[in-house]
């Protein structure tokens, strides 16, 4: 088998008498032409070369703890800013669907508690903010219902709800009707 060069590139082809550079384009007549038997006593020295590269491209032992220590590092570091993520403020921040939970709380167990008659509760418009002095939700809700004449009254009632650390436990009050 016969090595084409291109006298354009340079561009070293093992392919039986190509007809056209693939590099450049050149013409396969302008081709210089070399005999592979004049490489072969080299080829010996490039195996055994290549021999030894998967060697030196292994990851030691140190190598790989070194980037195992860093990786664990990065994770830890990751870790540490996301679990205070308040800007390291003292005050803890709710989650997001607390607010609808604390006006469901104030509701069930403040308003509904003290209605002559429950199932006839109708919410109208409610209003919930966090009061971060108090750790607690302020609820503000306007609702419908029957008092104890049967007549539809519409009423309004403000009160708060506070949550434990975890958020499994509470404890309601109405401030003002």
């Amino acid at each position: 088998m016969k090595i084409f060069t291109c006298p354009k590139c340079g561009n070293k082809m093992e392919e039986v008498a190509p007809n056209f550079c693939p590099n450049c384009g050149c013409q396969s007549s302008k081709f210089s032409v070399e005999e592979i038997e004049e490489t072969k006593s080299e080829q010996p020295a490039q195996t055994e070369e290549k021999s030894e590269e998967p060697k030196k491209k292994g990851c030691s032992f140190w190598g790989c703890a070194g980037i195992g220590a860093l990786v664990l590092i990065i994770g830890f570091i990751i870790l540490a800013i996301s679990g205070n993520n308040d800007g390291g403020s003292s005050t803890k921040r709710p989650p997001v669907d607390s607010k609808i939970l604390a006006k469901n709380i104030f509701v069930d167990d403040c308003i509904k508690k003290n209605m002559h008659d429950p199932k006839s509760y109708k919410e109208e418009n409610y209003v919930v903010n966090f009061d971060s002095k108090n750790d607690e939700y302020i609820v503000t809700v306007s609702f419908r219902g029957r008092n104890a004449y049967g007549i539809s009254v519409l009423s309004t009632c403000k009160g708060g709800v506070k949550f434990s650390d975890n958020y499994n436990r509470y404890k309601c009050r109405i401030i003002s009707e």
